[in-house]
């Protein structure tokens, strides 16, 4: 007898209209005489419910579910499915805080029994099962639940997973949970979908597997029920299979143990069977509990204990994260990194916690009693990563971002070979070879080397943005980049008015380099050269730019001591705040992007020999720098790849980068734009005759000197510094001869200068007092 629910449409049912609730207990069920297959509640076409995660869960708990939130499959709430509520206030409050995250809304199976069919373990829907309202799973493979109401009066049943048959369990209880329609698959992105089909009251037959079996049948009785009561008469063969089932499968995988188990069964029958028969019985399940066994272990089903999660991680490893023998997972200087089968890209811990649980969510061990389901917990899968990062952990410096990790697969080093969408390419000799982890590389390029291709369009487009040694130049710096050698020890400086093509330059640059899919570049900002923590999110990129270098450098000690080490090939540490030091010679390259000419505030002369300095023609561009052009120039990236090798080959053969025709102007006028406090001190400020002599200023004494002086010299190159940048710059100088100190002297704050070895002019600091 059907249960009477309210009908809905599927034209209601998709835009998310409601759906009431089946009373319990209304009627009785009877199996029917046709057997119930997937066919059967295909006649009516599945449908989805709309709407956000919120709407979708509202309209499943107004029909008595209790849910909770999901991200993929997994609960999101601290207490999981026991945090599952039938309240619109709580339900609220529990999707308003995972907003964003939610994927899926989960229902808790209490007052149902749901019948899981997972067709990728071989399960069909049973036989003889009435049709009820039918939830398809979004994996799109016939996966489904069968959702039946309990009976009214019946006894409580304890939550629980038990199995039917292969690939098909049985849910019940409010402590387990199934995902509901609405949700989005997490592997696929497809929704869960329904039937319309009223809901059954669960069949006899059902509840008898949950409650041990009744008096119908020995299976799905424990073993000790079925110990306590063999048959009288009839049945034999069927109960000594159900007890050797159990004890192939639980309580004794040694043979002759198992055998010696069944001979003693065998004799608690009134009328015991043949030795043969008991033979041929013990032989049938063992080979079949086996067989299953090792079928579970081929399907990556068959974990270990969770008691043992360094085990449980190398098994991860091994089943999630391994490509010919090599791992695709490496925990490195702090970070996650994985192979996506052309280069590494960094991945976050959640990432990793996720895959790990879902890994984990159907897996079996072998438990005290048999198989068991392995169940993930917060506190599993922590204990389980924790252990992942030690099987993980990459010791290597992976210099320069590319490092050989196991086996080289080919003679080059691994500093020549550049990632491409089609394999390893050779930038020295151009042989292309096969993708493999055992490359270790934090980015590539996202097209394929193609030896004929060519870039027209580039070709044009370089022609009218740059003069032709700076041609030159921009071909020399993409090759560079494109190489991981950081022996030229260079960076480029871009300048131009606007729409002459910087930004179109950068931005092809940064897509040849893989930025569009992989994040393999990063922008800055200048003050970041100055900051202890600047450099922290610039580990594993190819190109770091600064697009306010208009402003000018203040080239202060520390930010020129940065500079330097950032582009001089030498191991580097890089503090990231709260997280191990990177250690490590860079992966990245600097490139700085202005409107005006690089002029550097403070001490720029360690700076000039490591800059390239390329200026743009100033012809603006036809429509100017648009995303058309941009992308019509992207499509010729395997042109521009051969480009950038072209001018890679040049820069090896050269021995150093060409020269632009504006470089040596664009240096000097750096250089001359750095006539400040340095030249102040050494042009101006008089050796005294004691060369251990200190003399002690205050600071308006020096820094009227300092206004004197660029009056009479370098007013014409220099804006004036106020009096506290003038004191910021002398204390940051670096010369043991200069000391720039506060002190405090009749309760107030003086600023000084200390001067050893030198002092003020006499006659001009006699003249200012």
């Amino acid at each position: 007898m059907r249960v009477p629910e309210k009908e809905i449409t599927p034209a209601v049912a998709s835009n998310g209209g409601e759906q009431e609730k089946a009373p319990m207990g209304v009627g009785k069920s009877t199996l029917t005489s046709n057997d119930f297959t997937s066919e059967d509640i295909r006649e009516t076409t599945p449908t989805t419910p709309g709407g956000s995660p919120l709407e979708i869960a509202l309209r499943h708990a107004s029909q008595g579910w209790a849910v909770l939130p999901l991200v993929g499959k997994r609960p999101l709430t601290p207490h999981g499915v026991k945090d599952a509520s039938t309240d619109p206030d709580e339900i609220s409050l529990m999707f308003e805080e995972y907003r964003g995250t939610a994927t899926g809304v989960g229902g808790a199976c209490g007052g149902r029994v749901v019948v899981d069919v997972d067709p990728r373990s071989g399960g069909k829907v049973p036989e003889g099962l009435p049709p009820t309202r039918t939830h398809y799973s979004g994996r799109g493979d016939g996966g489904c639940h069968l959702v039946y109401s309990l009976p009214e009066g019946a006894p409580g049943l304890k939550s629980s997973t038990s199995s039917l048959a292969e690939g098909v369990d049985i849910k019940t209880g409010a402590g387990s949970y199934v995902v509901l329609p609405g949700s989005t698959h997490p592997d696929t992105g497809g929704r869960y979908t329904m039937t319309d089909h009223e809901v059954q009251v669960a069949p006899p037959e059902l509840l008898a597997k949950l409650r041990g079996g009744g008096q119908s049948s020995p299976d799905g009785q424990s073993l000790d029920s079925l110990l306590a009561n063999p048959p009288v008469e009839g049945g034999r063969n069927e109960w000594l299979t159900c007890v050797a089932g159990h004890y192939a499968a639980r309580k004794y995988p040694d043979r002759e143990a198992y055998d010696h188990k069944l001979s003693e069964a065998n004799r608690q029958l009134r009328d015991s069977l043949d030795p043969d028969e008991v033979a041929k019985v013990a032989d049938s399940i063992w080979t079949a509990e086996h067989e299953k066994r090792r079928q579970k272990e081929r399907d990556g089903q068959l974990a270990p204990d969770p008691y043992d999660p360094m085990a449980v991680a190398r098994w991860l490893v091994q089943r999630l994260w391994t490509r010919d023998g090599i791992q695709t997972l490496r925990y490195w200087n702090g970070d996650w990194w994985e192979w996506n089968t052309s280069w590494w890209v960094p991945t976050g811990e959640n990432g990793v916690r996720n895959k790990v649980a879902l890994a984990l969510e159907h897996a079996l061990y072998e438990g005290k009693e048999g198989l068991s389901p392995w169940r993930p917990t917060p506190n599993k899968i922590a204990n389980v990563v924790g252990m992942l990062e030690t099987v993980c952990w990459l010791e290597s410096a992976v210099s320069g971002g590319r490092e050989w990790i196991a086996t080289s697969t080919c003679d080059a080093d691994a500093l020549d070979l550049v990632p491409t969408s089609n394999g390893l390419l050779n930038w020295r000799t151009r042989e292309l070879h096969p993708s493999t982890p055992a490359h270790f590389a934090t980015w590539g390029v996202p097209c394929g080397y193609d030896p004929e291709a060519t870039a027209p369009l580039w070709e044009e487009f370089t022609r009218t943005a740059y003069e032709p040694l700076a041609r030159r130049v921009m071909a020399e710096w993409f090759g560079y980049v494109l190489s991981g050698d950081a022996t030229r020890q260079k960076s480029l400086y871009l300048w131009g008015q606007g729409g002459t093509g910087k930004g179109t330059t950068h931005r092809v640059l940064e897509r040849l380099l893989g930025a569009e899919t992989n994040n393999t570049t990063v922008g800055a900002e200048l003050k970041d050269l100055g900051s202890e923590f600047g450099a922290a999110h610039w580990v594993g990129k190819s190109l770091v730019c600064f697009t306010d270098a208009e402003s000018g450098v203040q080239a202060g000690t520390q930010a020129v001591s940065r500079f330097k080490s950032m582009t001089g090939g030498d191991r580097v540490s890089i503090n990231r705040k709260g997280k191990d030091y990177w250690q490590g010679v860079p992966s990245f390259r600097l490139m700085f992007l202005s409107n005006h000419a690089p002029a550097w505030r403070g001490n720029a002369k360690p700076m000039q020999r490591r800059l390239l300095v390329v200026q743009t023609t100033g012809e603006l561009l036809p429509g100017g720098e648009n995303d058309d052009l941009d992308e019509r120039l992207v499509a010729e990236l395997p042109g521009v790849l051969n480009w950038a090798l072209d001018g890679l080959s040049r820069l090896v053969e050269q021995g150093d980068f060409t020269e632009s025709e504006t470089q040596e102007a664009d240096l000097e006028a750096m250089l001359v734009s750095d006539v400040g406090v340095r030249t102040f001190v050494d042009e101006w400020l008089v050796p005294t005759t004691d060369p251990e002599k200190v003399t002690e200023y205050t600071r308006q004494d020096v820094f009227d000197q300092y206004k004197r002086w660029l009056e009479d010299v370098g007013g014409a190159y220099t804006k004036q510094l106020d009096a506290h940048q003038f004191h910021t710059e002398m204390k940051e100088l670096g010369d043991p001869r200069v000391i720039a100190s506060y002190v405090r002297r009749d309760g107030k704050r003086v600023r000084l200068i200390t001067l050893s070895g030198l002092e003020l002019p006499q006659a001009t600091w006699r003249a200012n007092r």
